[in-house]
């Protein structure tokens, strides 16, 4: 079986390479166009995210960095801060309501790491928007704010905030170092008329921070959404070109088959000259066929030709009352016979 699959191989070989020879150039068309097309496509995709970054050119690749990480760093702390203040709230409004607040499960259970660092990142973001506004920095939108009066305006609003979260992280430390630390029970008892105060003020103040300082926060959202939307776009430019340089693969293998089988006006088509060799069979074959029909006909005709001579010949003879012979001397005939008439 081996041999016969072999040989009906050879034998479709030439059908096959007409059949590639055929189909591959059809198919580097098409593939051609739809690499245009996937090249054209990631173009595209590549610009609108460049578009996003920089903002149609307006700024440098540095600065869309900045901004983009800046955007994270902001979106961090108006979590952390808003989870603060969450928990803050609360803890505070349960009882308010009558409702029994447990500190030490679920997110209650770790307000006071939340706090102390959302105090931290409050220093943080008042800070970077006010180097911003000076142009030391380029992390948040402010660095970019146009009209005076808004500048003027964000520049006072987050010094008053950072000032206030830099006192709120001072006093604490102070009360740490005073009353926690040196154990000191009387200082503690002499205080104690005024920590209820303290306090009072040291959270007024915090949950008013946070809430600007998530304010602040909230504007880098824009920012945010663009470098989130300009990387997606980017990912489809990756894998749109990664799509374009397989069918680019594909287009060169199908080149290197068309440059290693021969080309085609050395060597005609197997096909073709298959069914050039099949019709000039039948062609011999139905002339053969006619001659052997022609001839039969042709003798029984040449037959009937002789029959119908002699039938005339003896039809003549009957007429005239002479033989062939007489017929062929007719002169000697007459000559003979007329002395006889005359005598």
């Amino acid at each position: 079986m081996t041999l016969i699959h072999l040989l009906i191989g050879l034998a479709l070989l030439p059908l096959i390479l007409w059949i590639v020879r055929q189909v591959v150039p059809i198919i580097r068309k098409h593939v051609g166009a739809a690499s245009s097309w996937l090249g054209e496509l990631a173009g595209s995709a590549f610009g609108w995210a460049s578009n996003l970054l920089l903002v149609h050119g307006t700024r440098s690749s540095t600065q869309a960095v900045s901004q983009s990480l800046g955007a994270v760093v902001m979106l961090g702390a108006m979590a952390v801060m808003s989870l603060s203040e969450y928990a803050f709230c609360t803890a505070t409004l349960g009882p308010i309501f009558g409702y029994k607040v447990n500190l030490h499960e679920g997110i209650l259970a770790g307000l006071h790491a939340w706090i102390g660092l959302s105090v931290i990142l409050a220093s943080v973001v008042f800070g970077l928007v006010i180097t911003d506004l000076f142009g030391w920095t380029c992390v948040t939108k402010f660095a970019f704010t146009e009209t005076e009066r808004g500048r003027v305006l964000a520049f006072w609003t987050a010094l008053l905030c950072f000032l206030g979260s830099v006192g709120v992280a001072v006093v604490l430390a102070v009360y740490r170092s005073v009353v926690l630390e040196l154990d000191n029970t009387a200082l503690e008892q002499g205080m104690a008329w005024s920590m209820p105060l303290l306090l009072s003020l040291v959270l007024i103040t915090l949950a008013f921070l946070l809430l600007i300082g998530i304010f602040f926060a909230l504007m880098s959202l824009e920012t945010f959404l663009h470098t989130l939307m300009a990387l997606v776009a980017a990912m489809v430019g990756v894998v749109l070109g990664a799509v374009k340089l397989v069918l680019l693969l594909v287009d060169i293998g199908a080149e290197l088959v068309l440059a290693c089988m021969p080309a085609p006006r050395q060597q005609p088509g197997a096909v073709q000259t298959g069914l050039t060799h099949i019709m000039q069979g039948i062609r011999r074959a139905a002339v053969a066929v006619g001659d052997l029909v022609r001839q039969p006909s042709s003798k029984n005709g040449s037959a009937n030709q002789r029959a119908d001579t002699s039938r005339g010949s003896t039809s003549d003879v009957s007429q005239n009352g002479r033989s062939p012979i007489d017929t062929a001397g007719l002169g000697v005939g007459n000559h003979i016979a007329q002395p006889r008439e005359d005598a």
